[in-house]
């Protein structure tokens, strides 16, 4: 059955479990765990209710055959393999896993340990196999596997879209302005193209740790004051003399992505530290209290003017602090920047331990909405953007203020601050960016709808194979642009939009065309749908089976149906994929 370690067997085994098969009666039908006996023919002599009552079968219809008849073609193999000299040498193994098929089809797992006894002749005479089901355990363990998977690449695509595309499509927009500014200012145009050219570095610099931290994360092996202190002796070594100091230490329950965040702003600062301050020395603080990570970093660099922190990322700099505000602000922390010419620069950041979502303040929102750019003369455009990047804001907006009969009336950095805006100012245009934090863009255009805002709404992502492109239109949208829409085809949409008229991008047409033909979003047959509900309920094969009077075969077959119209590979990610297609609703 299988192999046996070395190691000879109680003498006194062979008096009470060698000869006639009465002798195997001691296996106790009343145990909970799966026995058998196998003689020295290497058939069944034996077995215990348990076995009998997990496989399915009856006692008649399993003696003297092989326990290889009940294995799959895989353990079948393996066993047999292992097996060849199992009665050459006496001994035992444990825990060796396998996989026996049931009466009714069904695959399970099991851990298998044996042990051979002697015979009358001194060789071994027969086999005791003790199996425990494992199958439910098994289970578990793939679907967190699956879980962390699928949590990965949420990850990933977040990151990716909270910088390195955010970070591309301002680029784009940035060397379009350049562009047609060329033959209009060059000093226009070479302010943009070095402006181009400093995010350029910084999307680099994101690439490069977007696959360091595609690979073992450094806080999974070390502590984050262990990986803070790896990356100041890093810093270190480029000529800046930076020094630590840690107050306290890091609770357990810090959530995993905001203490990424933390590492990630310490990185951040000083790279910055590194490449713009030239200073000579710089500090970085770690101060963990009661519900927050408290964090500083100073230098004695050159510093800059407190007024460039309220202006548009200047050229050849500032879009390292949009970053880390960015991430500071994604967990719910704050941050505070101060510098001073010559005198070096302190950024101070509270991380929360949790991640946090507060409410936008109405009244700070309406504050914003006030200081935003006034109401312009009849006739022109007036427009709102609202997108949570800053470096993208800047590059739309560098687009609108040098085109005619367009204004930009105000900005906003998330959603529920864009509904407040959209109220306060009226504007006849909203581009929404459609994956912000506290409210998404669709739920941003139904809040706006439902408060009675009149604005005409173009919803800018930064992928053509959004899933949100129906959503976003049935909420309202009137047109579904790429980020990195070039500035004519931007001007023109706006003012397309304005007119009365409703677009999409051919990309994105054809996309949506795609979906519709070919059944991205396909219909289910009403069994597929029932399949699927109990597989959002967590039912296994078998119980599926039971509820619809079907088979366990017809059940992978409908399964099997369902994975390939919504695309997806494995029970947890159909789910999800028909949660967010409410395919799941009534």
């Amino acid at each position: 059955m299988t192999a046996f370690a070395a190691g000879r067997a109680d003498p006194r085994d062979s008096e009470v479990l060698s000869g006639a098969p009465d002798r195997y009666r001691v296996l106790s039908d009343g145990a909970p765990v799966m026995m058998q006996a196998v003689d020295r023919d290497g058939r069944l002599a034996q077995v215990n209710g348990h076995w009998l009552k997990v496989l399915g079968y009856d006692h008649s219809e399993v003696m003297g055959r092989r326990p290889s008849t009940f294995m799959t073609e895989v353990s079948r193999s393996y066993a047999l393999e292992a097996s060849e000299d199992q009665f050459d040498r006496l001994g035992s193994s444990n825990d060796v896993g396998y996989q026996l098929v049931k009466k009714d089809g069904e695959v399970i797992d099991v851990l298998l340990s044996a042990v051979a006894l002697p015979g009358a002749n001194g060789e071994a005479g027969s086999v005791l196999v003790f199996m425990v089901d494992v199958t439910e355990r098994r289970r578990a363990e793939a679907a967190v596997r699956e879980l962390a998977v699928i949590e990965e690449r949420d990850r990933l695509a977040r990151e990716l879209h909270d910088t390195l595309t955010q970070s591309l499509s301002s680029i784009s927009l940035q060397l379009g302005v350049a562009s047609d500014l060329m033959q209009v200012s060059l000093p226009q145009a070479l302010s943009h193209l070095e402006s181009a050219r400093a995010l350029t570095g910084d999307v680099l610099e994101e690439a490069r740790r977007s696959i360091w931290d595609l690979q073992p994360l450094a806080l999974e092996s070390l502590s984050l004051t262990q990986a803070v202190c790896n990356e100041v002796a890093r810093s270190s070594l480029n000529g800046v003399r930076v020094s630590v100091e840690i107050a306290g230490e890091a609770p357990r329950a810090f959530d995993r992505h905001n203490e990424q965040t933390a590492l990630r702003v310490v990185q951040e600062a000083l790279c910055n530290i590194g490449r713009h301050a030239r200073a000579e020395n710089a500090l970085v603080r770690l101060s963990f209290g009661s519900s927050a990570l408290h964090l500083e970093i100073s230098d004695d660099g050159d510093g800059f003017p407190p007024s460039t922190l309220r202006r548009a990322p200047r050229p050849g700099g500032g879009f390292g602090l949009i970053a880390m505000r960015e991430r500071a602000r994604l967990t719910g922390g704050t941050i505070e920047v101060r510098s001073t010419p010559r005198q070096g620069t302190e950024i101070r950041v509270q991380v929360p331990y949790e991640t946090t979502a507060t409410a936008a303040d109405p009244v700070e929102a309406l504050e914003a909405a006030r200081g935003g750019r006034r109401p312009a003369a009849d006739g022109t455009i007036r427009v709102l953007i609202v997108d949570d990047h800053e470096a993208l804001r800047f590059g739309i907006r560098g687009i609108l203020e040098r085109s005619e009969g367009i204004t930009v009336a105000g900005e906003a950095d998330n959603g529920e601050r864009g509904v407040e805006m959209a109220l306060a100012l009226a504007p006849d245009i909203v581009l929404l960016d459609v994956r912000m934090p506290k409210l998404d863009g669709m739920a941003t255009i139904r809040r706006m709808h439902e408060l009675g805002s009149t604005a005409r709404v173009i919803l800018l992502s930064a992928f053509s194979g959004d899933e949100h492109v129906l959503e976003g239109l049935r909420a309202g949208a009137r047109a579904y642009l790429l980020k990195d829409v070039s500035p004519d085809d931007l001007v023109r949409s706006i003012r397309s939009v304005h007119d009365g008229g409703s677009l999409l991008q051919p990309v994105i047409a054809a996309q949506l065309m795609t979906r519709l033909d070919i059944g991205e979003y396909p219909h289910l047959t009403g069994r597929e749908r029932q399949v699927l509900l109990l597989l959002a309920h967590g039912a296994r094969n078998k119980e599926m089976a039971h509820d619809l009077g079907v088979s366990v075969n017809t059940i992978k077959f409908h399964i099997d149906n369902v994975f390939k119209k919504l695309g997806t590979r494995t029970r947890t990610e159909a789910v999800r994929v028909a949660r967010e297609r409410s395919l799941l609703d009534d």
